[in-house]
């Protein structure tokens, strides 16, 4: 399974676009060579640096007939969960220390489809994936917070 990104090189730094203090926007992300037997896919967001890894974002039931991610933009079949923030969606990073900070995406190639609803917080979400995972792969990111 592999992940490349139009909107980011991995290891690089991401862009101001992707955070808070910028449009917070979700990154674009092409998703191939999973296994054939993949019937969706999933991607869970962490910030690495933090206490707990919280969750910057939450998707999953991609279909695999379309395995994009548009900028600013989500599958329309996909569904997104409650974000460590609170909110249904994406939330980029904004690190309130002047910590380089590095953040995690996560994709899962799953044997089934999700039914569960955007209520489902990272833990809960986790557990549904460990029932179906087949594959995973990530992409690393970091992020300053422009201090």
């Amino acid at each position: 399974m592999k992940v490349t990104s139009h909107s980011f090189a991995p290891g690089s730094f991401l862009r101001e676009r992707y955070t808070c203090r910028g449009e917070n926007r979700n990154p674009a992300f092409d998703i191939y060579d999973f296994p054939p037997e993949t019937l969706t896919l999933a991607l869970i967001m962490v910030d690495l640096d933090s206490p707990y890894e919280p969750a910057h974002w939450l998707l999953w039931n991609m279909d695999t007939g379309t395995p994009k991610i548009f900028e600013d933009n989500i599958p329309s079949e996909a569904s997104q969960g409650t974000n460590s923030f609170g909110d249904v969606g994406y939330t980029g990073p904004c690190p309130t220390d002047t910590v380089i900070h590095r953040y995690e995406f996560r994709f899962f190639a799953l044997k089934d489809e999700l039914n569960i609803g955007e209520n489902y917080e990272k833990h809960q979400l986790e557990t549904e994936i460990e029932n179906s995972k087949i594959d995973m792969t990530s992409v690393i990111v970091k992020y300053d917070g422009g201090h």
